[in-house]
């Protein structure tokens, strides 16, 4: 087993849609909404959003505040407005706080 398998195994947020996990040359997404819901306290982002169906086999993606925001700004500040909703999410470049790396991640870009 390679030392990376070994750290995603040991990851307790495998269910989490990240921007590494979107094959090479995709450069957005979309997804829809079953649920939001408020984070537990060892994930920092505010909330997290269900998928209804899983994709590159997550179900879930972490919000962070900017994407809140920009969620807030497009379906209101009612989570359940947001239920059945479709969002693109599309893969950006960003500086990882913890290993100051340029890495992708994903940003709430348009809600239908």
């Amino acid at each position: 087993m390679s030392l990376k398998k070994m750290l995603e195994s040991r990851s307790k947020n495998q269910e989490l849609l990240k921007g590494s996990d979107l094959p090479a040359g995709i450069d957005s997404v979309k997804i829809e909404i079953a649920r939001i819901r408020q984070s537990p306290d060892e994930i920092k982002a505010p909330a997290i959003i269900e998928f209804k169906n899983p994709i590159y086999g997550k179900s879930a993606l972490a919000v962070n505040i900017t994407n809140l925001k920009k969620l807030m700004k497009l379906v209101d500040d009612d989570e359940n407005d947001a239920v059945g909703k479709e969002i693109e999410l599309k893969v950006i470049s960003v500086r990882h706080p913890n290993t100051n790396e340029i890495v992708p991640s994903l940003a709430i870009t348009q809600v239908r």
